[in-house]
């Protein structure tokens, strides 16, 4: 079967400059099992292996089973790395979710979440630019260069996509939240919805939902929220 890559996140929210550490390690999996049904999907005898350490600000982990790599986000570089066991971290895209000459005014600038559209082509919650963007090459040449899906809602720009899943329909889901603006908070000069949604290209006004993935059935969608610097709750809602 294929082999599940984790990587350990070491995130800062300081601006020093990284030290990245690939010094492969194996740390101890501990789970606590609450429903029996979880061992259909996870070896609970498993190790995590960490990867890679030092990086500052990481999201948006995705397996690319084509090439055999891992793709993620670093946000405060603006930049999206890949893993492979033969060479282990390199560089893929910067710049990766803000694209304007101008410095940016977000601490958070970079892209978030990564995901394969069906046709196999890299699509990017890019904070900065605040849009979906989908990459205008190919996994095997990347070219920080991107074709804007959606940037607005009734004439508002969007406040900054994080993470996304497409339905099998080929719908594309996102959330919306603040964080990729300068105060990262409803409060910013800069938003111009007054609500944080998920979109599929309508409104859903689900308050501050910040990671979603479709269940194998493709009945419920798994909602992360997010209540920022204090708690995460995770729900269940029938879409």
């Amino acid at each position: 079967s294929t082999r599940r890559y984790v990587i350990a996140f070491l995130a800062s929210m300081a601006f020093q400059i990284p030290v990245f550490s690939q010094q492969i390690k194996f740390e101890k999996l501990e789970l606590e099992v609450l429903d029996e049904k979880v061992k259909d999907i996870v070896n609970t005898n498993a190790q995590v292996e960490v990867l890679i350490e030092g990086l500052r600000w990481t999201e948006g982990p995705l397996w690319v089973e084509s090439e055999k790599m891992l793709l993620f986000s670093e946000i405060p570089s603006n930049t999206v790395y890949k893993w492979t066991e033969a060479k282990g971290m390199e560089l893929y895209l910067n710049p990766s979710g803000y694209t304007e000459s101008a410095a940016a005014a977000t601490r958070e600038p970079g892209s978030n979440g990564l995901l394969l559209d069906t046709k196999g082509n890299l699509v990017l919650c890019q904070h900065g630019d605040r849009q979906m963007g989908r990459m205008n090459s190919s996994l095997k040449s990347p070219k920080p260069n991107y074709v804007t899906l959606v940037n607005s809602y009734d004439k508002s720009k969007l406040n900054s996509p994080n993470d996304a899943v497409y339905h099998s329909n080929g719908d594309l889901f996102f959330t919306d939240p603040p964080y990729g603006l300068p105060s990262q908070n409803d409060t910013d000069p800069a938003k111009e919805l007054d609500f944080n949604g998920v979109f599929v290209f309508k409104k859903d006004a689900f308050d501050v939902a910040s990671g979603l993935n479709f269940f194998k059935s493709f009945s419920l969608l798994h909602i992360l929220w997010v209540i920022w610097l204090l708690d995460m709750l995770q729900q269940l809602i029938p879409v």
